[in-house]
């Protein structure tokens, strides 16, 4: 895996649009401000309520492992946040799926922690379907 380089654009799909307003609440409270966008706030034409319901696509930019940690950390303390950190990506590799292509994304978010935020390996590792965690090359 190659080395990370910050600033790192991260995406996430949240369950429902209230999950991603919830995130950027807990983000501006934990650093004072959000860095967190919404890429498609318009639902495609008749497409209003699978938009509302999974269809929105956030994007953050974290500048240190540490930040990535405060993302994850408050991804699960959003009620419903699971998806967010399931679907928790870089932009490049970005699905918007939770399960395809896990152990790889896995491994992805792991190295972009580092060592030292153990408490968010631990949240993002919790939220792993237990598959992927017993794949001998996931960690």
């Amino acid at each position: 895996m190659t080395k990370t380089t910050f600033p790192l654009k991260l995406r996430t799909r949240p369950e429902c649009q209230a999950d991603g307003e919830a995130l950027e609440g807990e983000l501006i409270a934990a650093m004072e401000f959000a860095r967190l966008t919404l890429l498609n706030p318009k639902a495609p034409e008749g497409q209003d309520i699978l938009h509302s319901v999974g269809g929105m696509i956030w994007e953050f930019e974290a500048t240190s492992p540490r930040e990535v940690a405060v993302l994850i950390q408050a991804m699960d303390s959003v009620p419903d946040g699971h998806r967010m950190v399931q679907t928790l990506d870089e932009v490049n590799s970005f699905s918007g799926d939770a399960f395809q292509g896990e152990a790889e994304r896995a491994k992805r978010i792991l190295s972009f922690l580092g060592d030292s935020e153990e408490r968010a390996r631990q949240i993002y590792l919790t939220y792993c379907s237990p598959n992927s965690r017993e794949d001998p090359s996931f960690c």
